[in-house]
């Protein structure tokens, strides 16, 4: 006989799901969000749990983590052959500004 999950009886193969097979109800992360919301706000949580919670967030909200979409490089969205005369400078300023601040310890 395999192992059981705590808390789940013989035969209970839902493990994070709702009975009907799907995702845990959306009311139920409403609830998730709101509780981490209140995390952040809570000025006697540590350093800690504020970023944890914050982290949290930014996962179910999609920023980050496997599910998050992906950024657009700007570099394949526009291919150089395809950018104007005054699109290339623009570009060329922007670059050399940024390499700029980096030399002088800024961030761009």
């Amino acid at each position: 006989m395999g192992r059981r999950m705590k808390g789940t009886q013989q035969g209970d193969t839902t493990r994070g799901h709702n009975s009907q097979g799907g995702a845990v109800s959306r009311g139920y992360a409403e609830s998730v969000a709101d509780a981490l919301r209140n995390i952040l706000a809570d000025p006697t949580a540590t350093g800690a749990a504020r970023a944890a919670a914050a982290r949290t967030l930014a996962e179910i909200n999609g920023l980050i983590g496997r599910h998050s979409t992906p950024p657009v490089d700007k570099a394949q969205a526009a291919r150089v052959s395809l950018l104007s005369r005054a699109e290339l400078e623009r570009e060329l300023a922007r670059l050399r500004a940024a390499c700029a601040g980096d030399t002088r310890g800024d961030s761009a």
